[in-house]
């Protein structure tokens, strides 16, 4: 497809959105790229590619970023096919289309009346609709609350609930008999004020030791959250704990994420300051040790920018963008410098130097092939398992001649389901051609392909080797002829791209068979020939 009649779309989803004063922020979500044909461009189109990456649910609402705004006054509701039209038609060829997904919110009621009733820190606190003006007479106590087994079963429930760590999911019913609500927050009070926590803190490791008036030693729980690395964009606050290294790297995520330059003015052992290197910016964050739990906590923390997006971004390293693209490098190893550079500047907002976007590529190509060192010691091993799990197989492994260690030199396979398969049910018809290995490794891969009865390839044989040449060719027909039972080739033919190699072998073991010229070569050699 071409990129101009695709439009590149990144979808963000799983994310909520928060208004900071003026500024709009997408926090906690994730993001994924599709491409549609700017032709069929629709509503049922776009909720189609977001399907293949988020399990979209009745009641979602999908926003889109018009070029050049920023949230809080650029998105735009998708709420037709004319409306998507017109987003395919402002956003440019090279330019990408950002949707964002909000979920429906969900608002759960503990009774009819608009009364609800929650727990928060060890105290039940009461929520009243003042524009309610029912009785609530009705509730009464008239049934009795021991007797009754649902909610019996609701406390028994309930005490197991305190015993889970912090942390792991709560099982509790969240729907409660309006009959036995007022009994139920009674008792949650009351167990509240018996330890003076509630199970969310109930974790020994998130405590804090004390001496109490009696000289014994106590713990006192903890009401400070820790540090969660699985957000895309790092949230802090006063007194968030953090561990060892941890609070270096989330304030270098969330530099990287909302396009802003933080330097660590003060990086000693014991508290590291991290302010933002704009002159007249306000943000600042203190995080220090702290001496009775052993941990890191944010002691000081102003959470707002008067700045810019910065292009000149330090912390995006070479080691960043190589983790950051890493994965679709290996997959894309030819990946252009230029285009490299331009979608970093895109993604990431900072202007990156060649030098820099050469470096980190190098490093994902280096670590690919450090992967690979050990795996051609356990080829003798994959050669044994295709031969149990394939009787009849033929596995040749070749390794150079007088030098150690051994070096892998050529490899053959043919299983013995594809070999039976083509001697009883395929025309005696042979396709021979060779490619190149694109990846960290050299090599060649060499094969032998037929036409089944449904002309479609049929798969016969291949090999590894070091590069296609007369030996090679001359070793791959020999064990090919055998497996096949070519004999002296009569009634049968070979089709190959005029590579000497293969002319050279094919007329060695199989003399009196039909040799034949691919069609999409020879057009390929004429048009070079006319050009």
């Amino acid at each position: 497809m071409d990129v101009s009649d695709s439009l590149a779309v990144r979808f963000r989803f799983g994310g909520e959105f928060f208004k900071d004063g003026k500024i709009l922020h997408y926090f906690w979500g994730k993001a994924a790229m599709s491409y549609i044909d700017r032709d069929k461009i629709s509503l049922l189109e776009v909720v189609g590619r977001l399907r293949d990456h988020y399990n979209v649910h009745d009641g979602v609402l999908l926003h889109w970023l018009f070029p050049g705004k920023e949230l809080h006054d650029g998105l735009r509701v998708l709420v037709d096919d004319k409306v998507c039209q017109f987003m395919s038609d402002s956003i440019m060829d090279s330019g990408v289309a950002n949707i964002y997904v909000e979920e429906p919110s969900v608002i759960s009621v503990s009774d009819d009346e608009g009364k609800g009733t929650y727990k928060k820190k060890g105290k039940a606190i009461q929520e009243e609709d003042s524009s309610s003006g029912y009785d609530n007479d009705f509730i009464g106590d008239t049934c009795s609350f021991g007797d009754d087994e649902e909610a019996a079963e609701i406390l028994k429930k309930f005490k197991e609930l305190k015993k889970l760590k912090k942390g792991e999911h709560a099982t509790l019913d969240d729907i409660i008999l309006a009959e036995n609500i007022s009994q139920l927050t009674e008792y949650l009070a009351i167990e509240g004020e018996e330890d003076g926590t509630t199970y969310e803190e109930s974790d020994d490791e998130e405590s804090v030791e004390e001496v109490g008036t009696d000289g014994e030693l106590r713990r006192k729980p903890s009401h400070y959250r820790r540090f969660n690395a699985q957000f895309s964009v790092p949230i802090f606050e006063i007194g968030m704990k953090f561990s060892g290294k941890e609070f270096k790297e989330a304030i270098i995520k969330y530099c990287l994420a909302n396009r802003k330059v933080i330097r660590f003015i003060k990086d000693e052992p014991t508290r590291v300051r991290a302010k933002c290197d704009w002159q007249h910016c306000p943000w600042v964050c203190l995080c220090s040790k702290n001496s009775r739990t052993d941990s890191w906590q944010i002691a000081t923390f102003i959470d707002q920018h008067t700045c810019p997006p910065r292009m000149d971004n330090k912390h995006v390293t070479a080691r960043r963008i190589a983790e950051k693209y890493e994965n679709f490098i290996m997959a894309n190893p030819t990946w252009n410098i230029t285009r490299m550079k331009s979608t970093i500047q895109e993604e990431m907002f900072v202007d990156v130097s060649i030098s820099k976007v050469k470096k980190a590529k190098a490093m994902v190509i280096q670590k690919a092939f450090a992967a690979t060192k050990g795996r051609y010691e356990r080829l003798y091993d994959y050669q044994l398992e295709l031969l149990r799990s394939n009787p009849g197989s033929t596995v040749v492994i070749n390794k150079e001649d007088d030098v150690e260690p051994p070096i892998f030199r050529r490899m053959y396979i043919c299983l013995n389901a594809c070999k039976e398969g083509f001697i009883v049910g395929c025309r005696k018809a042979v396709g021979l051609d060779g490619c190149f290995f694109k990846g960290a490794l050299s090599g060649e891969l060499l094969c032998a392909i037929g036409r089944d009865a449904n002309n479609q390839m049929y798969p016969i044989a291949w090999a590894v080797v070091d590069k296609e040449n007369n030996v090679n060719w001359d070793w791959f027909c020999d064990l090919l002829c055998r497996d096949i039972q070519v004999g002296d080739g009569r009634d049968w033919v070979f089709i190959s791209d005029q590579q000497k190699g293969i002319l050279n072998a094919v007329e060695k073991w199989a003399p009196e068979a039909e040799h034949r010229n691919c069609a999409r070569h020879i057009y390929a050699n004429w048009k070079k020939r006319v050009q």
